[in-house]
């Protein structure tokens, strides 16, 4: 039986005050020491690459079985419509 493997792009604030990541899927606000899941798309994107120069953050991948689920991210969905 074959299993079907996932690489997932993780971002890791080492800061202790939140960042505002402006991704080409759209802004990511990630909170103290957390840590949150991008795209593939947005590992190019020039503001994660000095805030990885300064040490600022890092990037890490996993290797996902398909047996747990993605964590939640800080991104902010503009699409979601205000709760009553």
């Amino acid at each position: 039986m074959s299993e079907s493997r996932r690489v997932r792009h993780m971002v890791i604030n080492h800061q202790d005050q939140p960042i505002e990541l402006h991704l080409p899927a759209g802004v990511l606000v990630l909170g103290p020491r957390q840590e949150a899941e991008i795209q593939a798309a947005d590992l190019t994107t020039p503001q994660l690459d000095v805030l990885r120069r300064r040490r600022l953050i890092t990037i890490r991948e996993v290797v996902d079985t398909g047996s747990k689920p993605a964590p939640e991210t800080g991104r902010q969905d503009k699409s979601k419509k205000a709760e009553a």
